[in-house]
């Protein structure tokens, strides 16, 4: 009887209402299936890269890149770097269509991948990686070298470097899976960028089909000490998911308005 009193009072003071302050956005996830399903169209892409001097011209100014990051680039030849880049894949595009384009940053990935599974000789996977290192470091992908996020998101990250390098947009011909990677770490995980910069990721990533939004709108939006916008997101949240820790999270919020 004593044990029967016991698991009750746990169980009503479990459910009992009560108000907490959530600041933890939650996690990335990446359907495996969506992820999978990109990885092997990015392979069959790179593929088609045709072997003609535009293409290879523009692949080796990538290399040539990596390498000057590592020995260490002035910001002027930096911007000729950029300028000389940007012409050759003009001139790719115009001799080959845009798919050579994306073959070629393709490629790029794939080489990364190998660069990161060291099957790559050294000197030629440093020119690979260049300083991607120090930017998973800043975006919070990495730490003391380790990778923390998943291999996906550095991937995809590295393809928006990519893309900046030759004058594009960082999330150029992005798939919806990329788009879903790129915004999503951005809103849910780096930590560097102001809770403004991190919410308008957050929108693009709702976008792409992100999950769990309304709860990291929440998290931003008390962060930002918006107490009655955040209540009501944790309330959207709550009503999407059903959790006592969401509802909880609702009150702890209408608590401090």
């Amino acid at each position: 009887m004593l044990f029967a009193v016991v698991v009750g009072c746990a169980a009503a003071l479990l459910f009992q209402p009560r108000g907490v302050v959530w600041q933890e956005t939650p996690n990335l996830v990446l359907p495996p299936d969506l992820v999978n399903a990109a990885l092997a169209a990015e392979a069959k892409l790179a593929a088609t890269l045709p072997s003609t001097e535009a293409a290879k011209q523009a692949d080796a100014l990538w290399l040539e890149l990596g390498h000057e990051e590592r020995e260490g680039i002035p910001m002027h030849v930096r911007a000729a770097r950029s300028r000389s880049m940007a012409s050759a894949l003009r001139r790719l595009q115009s001799e080959s269509g845009e798919q050579a384009v994306l073959a070629l940053r393709a490629a790029a990935a794939e080489r990364l991948e190998a660069a990161l599974d060291l099957e790559l000789d050294p000197k030629l996977a440093q020119d690979v990686l260049g300083d991607f290192g120090l930017m998973l470091e800043g975006e919070s992908c990495a730490r003391g070298g380790e990778l923390l996020a998943p291999r996906f998101v550095a991937r995809t990250l590295y393809r928006a470097r990519w893309n900046i390098a030759y004058g594009l947009t960082p999330t150029y011909a992005f798939s919806k899976i990329e788009n879903r990677a790129y915004y999503g770490w951005q809103a849910l995980h780096t930590r560097r960028l102001p809770i403004t910069q991190r919410a308008r990721a957050l929108v693009e990533y709702a976008r792409a089909g992100g999950t769990r939004t309304a709860e990291a709108s929440g998290v931003m939006l008390f962060r930002n000490q918006q107490y009655l916008e955040a209540g009501q997101a944790f309330t959207e949240a709550y009503r999407r998911a059903g959790t006592l820790r969401l509802r909880n999270a609702a009150r702890g919020q209408q608590a401090l308005e």
